[in-house]
């Protein structure tokens, strides 16, 4: 099953707190093994940096939104548009610009319920194939984040994508815009399984039913137009299952009910007749089982009488032998008793004294190993911060080197920060001699590497603060501009007329004629 919903930059937590667990309806989520959940692509602060791009798209679209204005000389719009200030670089829809989606298949493909009674293989199988899947059809930074969840009852991925397409136009120039359209999957959801069930056929996984296709041939043919299947989410499966078993469970109890009454009162006569007769017969059976037992107990106690005499002369002749016994017991106790106590006192002794030696020498012995252990590693250790200590200073000063070397060419403005040709983005280029800009020559490139994207994004937020500086001072140019142009249509002037023209034109009128 390939899926996909729509999904706002601003509601991107919702994503978030869902795969770390934090939020949402986790009833069906064997949170023990949530620790097994992996991360195949993309960074956990991924939802930060399409924030920071949404940003720095925005400001930079509006400013070439801008510069394509004053190309067509239409001041007073770019004026607006300035005013206007920036907007999201995207299209407003219901779905919002950014897809998330999930790739999976039913739990009996894995084995079972659970991951304990999936097969691994299958497993990774699966894992590796929408891996290459998902690369393939976003290609590019299009597919921000992939995250397998193995928490639940059967395995699937979940993924973001988010697809940059640019616009070229007079009127606006050139823009970066948020359209999921512009990829071919995320344009027609049914030519994306007809994709994902090709590419997942010889591992046993077919394509789900062509339901819209079985409805378009419905629809050619004037029959019966069979629903659309409707989606739903797990919690609200689960809430309906859950309805259904009650009302089941409540069906069935009341079925049983009503079978055991029926079963009750059809038994009920013959119960009672049966109870009178074996109520009858076990009278019967309790009066000869008592007249019996009297006659046992009269026996018996004639033979305990008999017996009790004979047992006191016993008793007496045992009471008698068992004193002698006990004289001769307790003695010979007396003398087991002081053996057995030296004995087990001198056992005692030689005992921990054998076991203090073997503890002494295993001490020794483990002392030892783990001194020369710690020799060695405090060699190594040391070693090594030597080493990392060299090798950080090596970076460290290469690394000022070249940021101090990158600022000085900008301030000598051997290097600025403007585009090499119209239609592509600001970068470093080489500006020699008021020629045109050229990119960095090789030398200098090598020298600024170890710094380039810090020093990059210091001088495009110093460019950045000098046009909001001298924003104003633009404003009042383009004001000057258009009272220069107002003055131009009073005197008659043509547009392309310069100062020498205007002043030989003058020369000409005040000429007198013959």
């Amino acid at each position: 099953m390939l899926r996909f919903k729509g999904m706002a930059p601003d509601l991107m937590h919702r994503f978030v707190l869902h795969d770390g667990r934090s939020g949402g309806d986790l009833s069906h989520v064997d949170l023990e093994a949530t620790w097994e959940n992996r991360v195949l692509r993309g960074r956990p602060d991924w939802h930060a940096k399409v924030k920071q791009r949404i940003h720095l798209v925005r400001h930079a679209n509006h400013r070439e939104e801008i510069r394509a204005q004053l190309a067509k000389h239409r001041i007073k719009a770019a004026k607006e548009i300035l005013l206007e200030g920036s907007s999201d670089p995207w299209r407003p829809s219901k779905e919002g610009p950014m897809r998330e989606g999930i790739l999976t298949v039913h739990k009996s493909f894995f084995g079972g319920v659970g991951r304990l009674e999936w097969e691994a293989k299958k497993v990774e199988a699966f894992k590796q194939r929408a891996l290459e899947f998902l690369k393939e059809h976003f290609l590019g930074d299009q597919l921000l984040y992939v995250v397998a969840h193995e928490d639940e009852e059967a395995y699937h991925l979940h993924f973001v994508v988010a697809v940059w397409h640019e616009k070229h136009s007079a009127n606006r120039g050139r823009q970066i815009v948020l359209q999921p359209s512009a990829n071919p999957l995320l344009a027609n959801y049914e030519h994306a399984q007809d994709l994902a069930g090709m590419a997942f056929t010889d591992l046993g996984i077919c394509r789900g039913e062509r339901r819209a296709e079985a409805r378009r041939e419905a629809r050619r043919k004037q029959e019966v137009v069979p629903p659309p299947r409707r989606h739903v989410t797990p919690s609200a499966w689960r809430s309906e299952q859950i309805v259904k078993g009650k009302a089941t469970a409540n069906r069935i109890i009341a079925e049983a009910s009503a079978a055991a009454e029926a079963v009750t009162v059809g038994a009920r006569p013959d119960a009672e007749k049966t109870i009178r007769k074996c109520r009858k017969r076990a009278i019967k059976d309790a009066r000869r089982r008592n007249v019996a037992m009297q006659k046992a107990e009269r026996v018996a106690e004639r033979q305990m009488a008999e017996l009790q005499g004979a047992l006191v002369e016993k008793q007496s002749e045992v009471s008698a032998k068992q004193a002698q016994i006990d004289a001769l017991v307790e003695a010979q106790e007396d003398v087991n008793t002081k053996a057995l106590a030296a004995i087990a006192e001198k056992k005692a002794e030689f005992d921990s004294l054998r076991t203090r030696v073997r503890e002494m020498k295993q001490e020794v012995v483990e002392l030892s190993s783990q001194a020369e252990a710690e020799r060695t590693q405090v060699t190594v250790l040391c070693a090594q911060v030597q080493a990392e200590g060299a090798r950080v200073d090596a970076v460290k000063a290469r690394y000022q080197e070249a940021l101090a070397l990158g600022l000085r060419l900008f301030e000598r403005r051997q290097s600025r920060w403007e585009p090499l040709r119209p239609d592509e983005p600001r970068q470093l280029v080489w500006v020699q001699d008021g020629r045109k800009p050229t990119p960095l020559p090789k030398v200098v490139e090598d020298n600024l590497a170890p710094a380039k994207s810090l020093l990059e994004l210091i001088i495009e937020l110093i460019c950045q603060i000098l046009e909001a500086l001298f924003a104003p001072r633009e404003l009042a140019v383009v004001q000057e501009v258009e009272i220069i142009q107002q003055a131009r249509v009073e005197l008659g002037l043509e547009p392309d007329m310069t100062i020498e023209d205007v002043l030989k034109r003058r020369a000409v009128e005040e000429e007198p004629t013959l």
